[in-house]
């Protein structure tokens, strides 16, 4: 029997553990592999038992959630069985390495509900198709992790709800019409706080806005000559001058027609800037005393099982 390295020279094959590890393929694919041991090493928990895993040349532990565990005492799950696999997940080996240079945490992570035992002839490692087999609905299993893909049918909607999570961190159910009223009563509230804080905000910047305008008009103390004004260039220095000038009209009779046009530009600057920091600080108090409501639409549904076990169990 040819080994794993010869074989896949060979035949143009390469085991699934082997790319997995070495992060070549997701673990999350669909795959076949054998139940080659269930003692292994200790487990690092009693909550993560391991077993080991191979797929024909290589071998991996594995960590079974509780549903897996009681499956595997109850003997329905034996050394020898093949099971089919997805949504694996890989614990360990972030950088991925050579299976025979696994480090001891590294584990394949399964659950319950996304693996089933398949027939004794089946093909090991990644199979063709990719996609998960659908399970019938009776055959899940409480504790049992995610559900890789059920087939069923939808036989009822039930109307929306909203759960909403309030302040002291309990949770309230709602329906449609309940919550229209409870969003309608928010947005009044709202809009009451947004016109009472505005006009509190309007009236701070008011008064921002004529200490500005004060410090503008008022009298500095320093007198330029004209040969220092004629060597201004930058907007802040034309600007900061102007404002420290004695006599800010004869200031502005020897600038020039381009520094008075960068003058006029530097206080439109100005009061933008003073504006937008009004619509900052509104913003911010706005989400800080009126937070928007944590809702999340739910939808509930009814379904039943559409496989044969299913459709059997019912009749």
């Amino acid at each position: 029997m040819a080994s794993a390295p010869d074989r896949g020279k060979n035949y143009s094959y390469v085991s699934a553990l082997k790319k997995i590890l070495e992060r070549d393929a997701p673990s999350a694919q669909t795959m076949v592999l054998l139940v080659s041991d269930l003692s292994g090493d200790p487990p690092v928990s009693e909550a993560v038992p391991m077993l080991q895993l191979s797929d024909g040349w290589y071998s991996i532990r594995s960590a079974a959630d509780v549903a897996l565990l009681d499956l595997i005492k109850r003997q329905k799950l034996k050394i020898g069985d093949k099971i089919i696999v997805h949504g694996a997940e890989m614990l360990g080996n972030a950088e991925g390495c050579s299976p025979l240079e696994a480090p001891a945490d590294t584990a394949l992570k399964l659950s319950a509900n996304s693996c089933r035992r398949t027939l004794w002839n089946a093909r090991l490692g990644f199979c063709r198709d990719p996609q998960p087999r659908p399970l019938p609905l009776g055959s899940l299993l409480l504790g049992g992790g995610c559900v890789s893909c059920v087939d069923v049918v939808v036989t009822r909607i039930y109307p929306k709800q909203f759960l909403e999570k309030l302040p002291d961190g309990s949770t309230c159910m709602r329906n449609l019409r309940e919550e229209e009223k409870m969003a309608n009563m928010h947005a009044k509230e709202r809009e009451s706080k947004i016109d009472s804080l505005y006009a509190k905000m309007q009236t701070e910047f008011e008064e921002k806005q004529r200490e500005f305008e004060r410090n503008e008009r008022s009298a500095g103390s320093t007198v330029y000559s004209q040969e220092q004004v004629e060597r201004l260039r930058s907007s802040s220095d034309i600007y900061t001058a102007y404002c420290s000038a004695k006599n800010s009209d004869h200031f502005k009779s020897m600038l020039s027609e381009g520094q008075l046009s960068v003058l006029s530009e530097a206080k439109r600057e100005k009061v933008m800037n003073l504006q937008a920091q009004f619509q900052s600080e509104i913003k911010n108090l706005m989400t800080e005393q009126m937070p928007d409501r944590p809702v999340m639409p739910l939808v509930k549904l009814r379904i039943a099982g559409y496989s044969v076990s299913d459709i059997d169990s019912q009749t």
